[in-house]
């Protein structure tokens, strides 16, 4: 994007390719005799663009996450977290998004969790969306804390105390705690 011309008239395209992106006389200058030309009647015109893995209403959902993209410090976390806590006296769940998946090192999630904020259910949804970490309000309060029976490929992980490390793999595990804050995950 150029921000000293952040709209143009034209865009010409070879080979399945933009060469150019400009005015239309800027852009007319590259048409050759067998050029097709293509008037848009002063729409917008974007590329083809390709994402095969969006979920754009969750996405759009969870703006309202507190965003720890890439965090891996638990320091950070912590501070980040009761800062987004005390933005959000009334909410039934504390919900994060995209923290690293090493944070916790080899600490149960639901221990780490609890000493930020042992009162508050809490989850953080990992950047892919293939899990969830949640404490132990969280855990109680969906009913999980002792574990939950989920088909092949989702998993309530369990410690040796025969408790939840607050470790939730793939949406028949997590669901019930997402929906302690109100949101459906399929």
């Amino acid at each position: 994007m150029d921000p000293h011309q952040p709209h143009a008239e034209a865009v010409a395209v070879k080979d399945g390719r933009i060469i150019a992106v400009g005015s239309a006389v800027e852009t007319g200058r590259l048409a050759g005799l067998s050029t097709q030309i293509i008037d848009a009647c002063g729409a917008t015109v974007l590329p083809g663009f390709i994402e095969s893995h969006m979920h754009l209403f969750i996405g759009g959902a969870e703006l309202e996450h507190l965003q720890l993209d890439g965090c891996t410090d638990p320091a950070l976390l912590a501070g980040q977290l009761i800062a987004f806590a005390e933005t959000r006296p009334d909410a039934a769940l504390l919900m994060g998004q995209g923290p690293d998946y090493g944070i916790f090192g080899d600490t149960a999630p639901r221990l780490v969790l609890d000493a930020i904020l042992p009162g508050r259910p809490v989850a953080l949804m990992a950047h892919d969306h293939h899990t969830v970490w949640a404490n132990t309000a969280a855990l109680e309060a969906a009913g999980i804390l002792h574990g939950r029976d989920t088909p092949d490929g989702h998993e309530v992980v369990m410690g040796p105390d025969g408790l939840a490390t607050g470790t939730l793999l793939e949406p028949e595990a997590y669901g019930p705690v997402l929906r302690l804050g109100g949101q459906e995950r399929t």
